[in-house]
């Protein structure tokens, strides 16, 4: 029964969505009362490690310009 479910987010909240799981993982901050809870988060980071410049001389600039971005598109 499983069935795959598209979402769509700008790359700005891809970028800030990827900040916030990598924190939270290294910090030790999750609580999950499952594996199932983990490997979904897994999961979620490794296609977004795909697709953030994580490892770009200006990521950190990035990082503040999508977390800007975000505010204020909401």
């Amino acid at each position: 029964m499983s069935e795959d479910i598209v979402i769509s987010i700008s790359k700005e909240e891809a970028i800030v969505l990827f900040e916030w799981i990598a924190r939270g993982e290294e910090s030790g901050d999750f609580q999950f009362c499952c594996s199932a809870e983990q490997r979904v988060i897994w999961r979620i980071e490794a296609i977004l490690e795909k697709i953030v410049p994580v490892f770009s001389p200006d990521y950190k600039r990035d990082l503040a310009l999508a977390r800007e971005a975000v505010d204020a598109k909401f």
